[in-house]
């Protein structure tokens, strides 16, 4: 068996059969396509590189990142599975358990990552499903500012970003959904005259608004380091090589800026790293760096592993914690990020629609065409 194969069969184990239901039809479509895929391709050498993590940056459909208080963080959980019996003369080798974590969940995401196609296009494209606390509105204006409720309300919307190198478009406040914590909290949101609810933006129920900027996407800071959507192409694509990057970076930053940066009073090399994964995984990097990323995150000790959780839109991946609260929902299959969040997860449970600090990414990717204006 080579190394597709074996990661492939952890990959499997990691997807339980009760929970593909929750999965979307094209979901699993691709998830299967890619299986196929890696299959007939031949194993890529692993590599061994720094240790790396960090926090939760919205970068792309989600540059504009939300300061969430975190959540508690979950237990680590680790998953026995069985080993294939090495092949012999006549006769197989007992199985072997396999202990699956953190660290081999994202190893093997990052052979997988590795062979993704280099694809290139003209705006870097992400649409995102955000869940949100909600409040009462203060008036009927477009950006009106939430007060404070004595029930507790949820909104979710989803937005779409094109992000080119000369301007960026935004369409937000898609499909915008409100609903409460319990039945208590809507009735105590009718008792109170059933007010019109706003998100943390201020967005009611006026449909999307589309943005035109006239200046290049993807542009944000890796400590020190700016990063454009063609500097992104170009980023180092060896754990060793990214790594050095990064720990550079950090070295330079003064305590003042590392606060700022990570958003923690005294934040570690560690989470810092996180935080840069966390933007880097969601970004429009080669295949190669995205691997890289992978196996920083996997060589970092104190990441928490629970498989079989499903984000708000019903997919199922494997969530890594960074121990601060912060998680990523991976899909081990694809090795892409399905959502990002600061709900405290649980094994073979779903992250619910009224879990404030989600975003649940529906599609992301290259693209020749920008999206049409939604009417404001």
């Amino acid at each position: 068996m080579n190394q597709i194969e074996d990661t492939l069969t952890v990959v499997a184990d990691l997807q339980p059969t009760s929970l593909d239901r929750l999965a979307e039809d094209g979901y699993a479509r691709r998830r299967a396509g890619d299986l196929a895929r890696l299959t007939a391709e031949p194993a890529r050498p692993g590599k061994r590189g720094m240790p790396g993590v960090l926090g939760r940056r919205r970068l792309v459909a989600a540059s504009s990142v939300a300061g969430l208080a975190a959540a508690a963080a979950a237990v680590a959980a680790t998953v026995a599975l069985t080993a294939p019996a090495a092949p012999g003369a006549g006769t197989a080798s007992p199985a072997a358990p396999l202990s699956v974590d953190a660290h081999t969940v994202l190893l093997a995401s990052a052979r997988i990552a590795a062979h993704g196609p280099a694809a290139t296009g003209t705006y870097w494209y992400v649409k995102e499903r955000d869940f949100e606390p909600a409040s009462p509105q203060k008036s009927d204006k477009k950006f009106s500012r939430p007060t404070g409720a004595p029930y507790r309300a949820f909104f979710a919307a989803t937005q779409e970003t094109w992000f080119g190198q000369t301007s960026t478009r935004t369409t937000v406040n898609e499909d915008l959904a409100f609903n409460f914590a319990s039945p208590a909290d809507k009735a105590r949101w009718q008792a109170a005259g059933s007010p019109k609810l706003s998100s943390p933006a201020g967005f009611g129920d006026r449909g999307p608004v589309t943005s035109d900027y006239n200046f290049g996407g993807y542009s944000y800071l890796i400590g020190a380091l700016q990063v454009s959507l063609v500097k992104a192409r170009t980023l180092p694509a060896t754990a060793a090589g990214l790594g050095a990057l990064l720990r550079d970076q950090w070295d330079k930053l003064s305590a003042t800026q590392r606060a700022a940066t990570v958003g923690f009073p005294r934040p570690t090399y560690a989470q810092y790293l996180y935080q840069v994964a966390t933007a880097l995984l969601t970004g429009p990097v080669t295949p190669g760096t995205r691997a890289a990323v992978y196996e920083l995150l996997a060589d970092q000790p104190g990441l928490s592993f629970t498989p079989h959780v499903a984000d708000p839109l019903g997919r199922v991946g494997a969530a890594i914690g960074d121990g601060e609260g912060d998680y990523l929902i991976i899909d081990p299959a694809t090795a892409m990020v399905l959502a990002q969040t600061t709900y405290p997860v649980h094994e073979g449970r779903a992250i619910p629609a009224t879990a404030a600090g989600t975003e649940a990414y529906e599609a992301m990717g290259w693209t020749n065409h920008l999206g049409t204006p939604a009417s404001s």
